[in-house]
């Protein structure tokens, strides 16, 4: 994965008193069995200007998504794996004037067309599996999920709109796209054991959503009652070798631009119990509409992006 850690040697002090207690933490996922985290409790919120032919339009995109977890038997490799579902989802969409809606708790029966999809993965499920290291694995199990997708549209096999839904589906929940978002909020961790104050690095590719690679730097920042704080900084460029197909358009991004964020660590399981990553980018996007002359334009966007994450907590059975 290309991470490193640059922690400092430790010698021992030549007179033993006063004695100084050392910081030290081996940061690693431990997550078999998870008895205390039920799920995740995620929200996006995306605000993005883009610079098109008609004018100048500012979108503004927000998902709050719980995921449930149910740990899979066995992990002998070190690799944990997740049953991880979509317990509940609810989007909002301001694209200018007009403000599109959906909440998987209220359905509605008409949704607006760049949501499609959205509505369909509440319950559904994937196995995730999470290196030691933090590096999200193998997404499995997706197909069957897409599938099941699929089989709640109203929309009959052979029209060409459940060909362009199927497209979409495959372009949002795919294994790339589910990797992507839950490395976003999963911290890379050193190797060996690293003081308070000590940095490592690591190297992303990001494939989907908006194609980049992402250069970044974790400091841990303090420990204290079994939490660690690890603080992020990240710079962003380009990824310009993946062409995205969304079933309406293919597309070319060339962004750059820069990350932060701030991750709290239980240090038992090494799960993360809250945080908070931030970024910022811009570039040009270029876009070959599914159209009869198939015209290509270029577009200028800019994205700013917030996620807040908490873990769900296992409630606790106080009957005797």
């Amino acid at each position: 994965t290309g991470f490193y850690c640059t922690s400092q040697n430790i010698e021992e002090e030549k007179t033993p008193e006063p004695k100084e207690e050392i910081d030290v933490s081996q940061l690693l996922m431990r997550l078999s069995p998870i008895e205390t985290f039920d799920g995740l409790h995620v929200t996006t919120v995306e605000k993005r200007t883009e610079v098109l032919s008609e004018g100048q339009v500012e979108v503004t995109e927000t998902i709050n998504i719980d995921y449930s977890f149910e740990p899979q038997a066995g992990n002998p490799d070190g690799i944990f794996r997740l049953k991880t579902t979509y317990s509940s989802l609810k989007f909002k969409g301001e694209w200018g004037p007009e403000i599109y809606e959906y909440d998987s708790a209220n359905p509605r029966t008409k949704i607006y067309t760049l949501l499609r999809g959205y509505d369909l993965v509440a319950e559904e499920s994937f196995i995730m599996e999470i290196f030691p290291n933090g590096r999200v694995g193998n997404i499995s199990e997706i197909e069957e999920m897409q599938n099941n997708m699929m089989g709640k549209t109203s929309i009959s096999e052979g029209f060409s709109n459940y060909n362009q839904l199927k497209k979409l589906i495959e372009f949002q929940f795919n294994k790339n796209s589910i990797r992507d978002s839950m490395q976003s909020i999963i911290p890379f961790y050193p190797e060996g054991r690293v003081e308070t104050g000590s940095s490592w690095t690591t190297r992303v590719v990001i494939y989907q959503d908006y194609p980049m690679i992402s250069n970044e730097s974790y400091t841990l920042k303090e420990r204290k009652n079994g939490v660690v704080i690890i603080i992020m900084e990240a710079t962003i460029t380009p990824n310009t070798d993946i062409e995205l197909d969304t079933g309406v358009a293919k597309l070319k991004y060339k962004v750059s631009g820069e990350k932060h964020g701030t991750f709290e660590i239980d240090e038992i399981t090494g799960w993360i119990i809250r945080g908070k990553v931030e970024q910022i980018f811009s570039g040009d996007r270029l876009a070959e509409m599914y159209i009869e002359n198939r015209q290509s334009n270029e577009q200028a966007i800019t994205v700013e992006k917030k996620i807040i994450f908490e873990s769900i907590i296992k409630e606790e059975d106080n009957n005797e």
